[in-house]
């Protein structure tokens, strides 16, 4: 993108940091008895589940190709050819002797995970980067929240440290400067969104944030996940997404549920799969 173009778009982006005046609050408070955890978690696959009986769910998605279900929870499918821009990561040989297990992101694409979540959410992402970066290929790999029609609004996280505006797989606006990728390096990254305000994370901490409502245009329940192009190659070793999840969504996949029902029992549910 033009430099010029680029620095006008910052505005957009720029903020203070302070929350807005109205910011977005959680839609709907659950109450959820011991038995509606259990259903709730019984519609993912993830390596690591836990619900709280106010509805804040915890899912942590460890990828090893000898158990390929925890990847049925994200759209698109995981494909198997070598030159597939989403894939497993099972010939140790293609990338580093000491690495087998994972996915594979390249070339340009995006992975969503099919669940929505309420505005209130937190993506991180364990990745490791098998490419060296080149400032002028412009590389991207972002986690992302994406709502509206077709998930067309997209915010995200290029690797932490460089908040983005998104449109398909393309950077159009940017807030801070991301480093160039390094060979073998492992990175862990994410975005919190909260409040109305959206932030990246480099190692769990904040670095860049906005709250501007134009970026964050009608704000509302939506979708978590990877967007990455330019000539990124590396593999994601782990996700793990913390938040509740849209009310309208839960009745989608279990009708009749109601989110405060009498209660059977308030005990925290806890699922994990070795």
């Amino acid at each position: 993108m033009n430099t010029l173009i680029l620095t006008g778009l910052l505005s957009v982006l720029v903020t203070s940091g302070t929350p807005p005046e109205n910011p977005v609050q959680d839609s709907s408070v659950m109450n959820l008895n011991k038995e509606q955890q259990e259903k709730i978690l019984e519609l993912f696959q993830a390596s690591e589940e836990a619900i709280t009986p106010d509805g804040f769910l915890t899912l942590i998605y460890e990828f090893d190709d000898e158990e390929p279900e925890a990847a049925d929870d994200w759209f698109p499918p995981v494909q198997s050819g070598v030159s597939a821009s989403l894939r497993w990561a099972n010939d140790g040989r293609t990338f580093s002797r000491y690495f087998n297990n994972g996915i594979v992101l390249s070339k340009s694409g995006e992975w969503f995970h099919d669940a929505k979540w309420q505005p209130q959410v937190r993506m991180e992402v364990e990745f490791v980067s098998f490419t060296t970066g080149n400032s002028s290929r412009k590389d991207l790999v972002a986690s992302v929240f994406a709502w509206s029609r077709k998930n067309s609004r997209r915010v995200g996280s290029h690797l932490g440290y460089q908040l983005v505006k998104i449109s398909k797989t393309k950077v159009v606006a940017a807030q801070g400067k991301a480093p160039l990728l390094m060979h073998d390096e492992k990175l862990r990254f994410g975005f919190d969104l909260e409040d109305g305000c959206f932030s990246t994370l480099v190692l769990g901490s904040k670095r860049e944030t906005t709250c501007s409502k134009k970026l964050l245009k009608k704000l509302e329940s939506g979708q978590v996940g990877m967007i990455w192009s330019g000539g990124v190659q590396g593999v994601v070793e782990q996700l793990k997404i913390t938040g509740r999840l849209d009310v309208d969504w839960i009745q989608e996949k279990i009708p009749g549920f109601d989110m405060n029902p009498s209660p059977l029992g308030q005990l925290q549910s806890v699922k994990s799969s070795v």
